[in-house]
């Protein structure tokens, strides 16, 4: 999910695609979530850990510049189905809770919104009408409730790709259109606990989350090429990738002398945006190539 080169991640790395660079998918730290881009859409990855002149130079571990599928060899149409089993949470026991109609894609459709009618944050705390708060608290969802699924159904995943060349006159004109979509269902224990320096026990829990994932992506490239010396590129690309995530917590606080049962539940929708427009030209009669590249990339996490 996250490159490490030469032992260093985050802010000492930088990361590019088809020549652009790509702005953090997260919001407290510099880093780019490379799982955001499914790997049937990606033709090569170039990993750069020496400073070269004509790429950006800020970095310490490396640059890891990420170059996605361009004309085809031939047309083409492909799907493929997939399927996995999990020994751990396939067709076992799940826990989750009644979210919004549109998870299956990693989407929010406004379930976990703040209502419109909400006050602010400080409004809503400085409000001393102690009646007109709990009005206003029922403005929210109740969707406290854990649902139990009797069974997990197994991973699957598919995918759709297309592609088509053809001639322009005298020149090449190509197209790549896929779409990928992969939904998952994992359970994982976990325990936490805390001590004293004399070695008692703060407390001691036992968390089992169940966690949907969905990752699904659109590719759609154009190229064009005069000549044997000069093609344009349109490249659009669009990903998202969503954790759905359901915690159960049981366990024991000893200095508190508490018995704990709680519930958290957990949604974190990652989506990118990246179009551009770019050339390679070459002028023979002045030894010259010259690459250019326009473009934007935008990412949202909610």
């Amino acid at each position: 999910k996250f490159a490490i080169v030469r032992g260093l991640g985050d802010r000492y790395n930088n990361s590019m695609i088809n020549g652009a660079p790509l702005p953090s998918t997260e919001p407290d730290r510099k880093t780019f979530a490379f799982d955001l881009i499914p790997a049937s859409l990606i033709d090569n990855v170039i990993l750069v850990k020496t400073a070269e002149p004509d790429l950006p130079g800020d970095f310490a571990g490396g640059l890891i510049q990420v170059n996605t599928r361009d004309i085809p060899e031939s047309n083409s149409l492909s799907l493929s189905l997939g399927s996995n089993y999990n020994s751990i949470s396939t067709f076992k026991p799940f826990d989750s809770y009644d979210g919004g109609k549109n998870d299956w894609l990693g989407i929010d459709d406004g379930t976990r919104a703040i209502p419109n009618a909400f006050p602010g944050s400080d409004a809503y705390q400085s409000e001393t009408d102690r009646n007109l708060q709990i009005e206003q608290s029922k403005l929210f969802n109740n969707d406290w409730a854990l649902i139990n699924k009797n069974s997990a159904m197994p991973a699957m995943n598919f995918q759709l790709a297309g592609g088509l060349k053809s001639q322009i006159g005298k020149n090449e004109f190509g197209g790549i259109f896929a779409i990928t979509y992969s939904n998952q269902l994992k359970y994982t224990q976990t325990f936490r606990g805390e001590y004293n320096t004399d070695t008692s026990s703060v407390f001691a829990y036992y968390d089992d989350q169940y966690k949907n994932n969905v990752l699904w992506g659109a590719i759609g490239n154009l190229s064009y090429k005069l000549g044997s010396n000069h093609k344009i590129t349109f490249k659009n690309t669009l990903n998202i990738n969503a954790d759905n995530s359901t915690t159960i917590r049981n366990g024991t606080h000893f200095e508190r002398q508490q018995l704990v049962k709680s519930y958290n539940y957990d949604f974190v929708s990652n989506k990118l945006v990246n179009t551009q427009l770019s050339g390679d030209d070459f002028f023979p009669s002045m030894r010259l190539k010259l690459k250019w590249n326009a473009g934007i990339a935008k990412t949202w996490r909610d």
